[in-house]
């Protein structure tokens, strides 16, 4: 989700959905994963801007919104303001 807020005159929030499907991962390059210790500060326990991408089958909608801010509907939200 997104909030934008225009003081003195409004708030504006939307909510972006993207959906990923990863592909199948064995138990044994899961433990490796998780032994380096990169899911430890990640939220959703993977950044797919980093070497985790390679466990990402498909991205269905924003990829920005995945890494962390959805640029295209904060964009958006900012064009229609003026």
């Amino acid at each position: 989700g997104i909030a934008v807020i225009f003081p003195g005159l409004n708030t504006v929030s939307k909510v972006v959905i993207t959906r990923i499907k990863t592909k199948k991962i064995s138990a044994k390059d899961i433990i490796a994963y998780v032994n380096t210790g990169a899911p430890l500060d990640k939220a959703g326990a993977y950044g797919i801007q980093e070497i985790e991408a390679l466990f990402i089958d498909e991205i269905e909608g924003d990829y920005d919104n995945v890494v962390g801010l959805p640029v295209n509907e904060l964009k958006n939200i900012l064009n229609n303001a003026v």
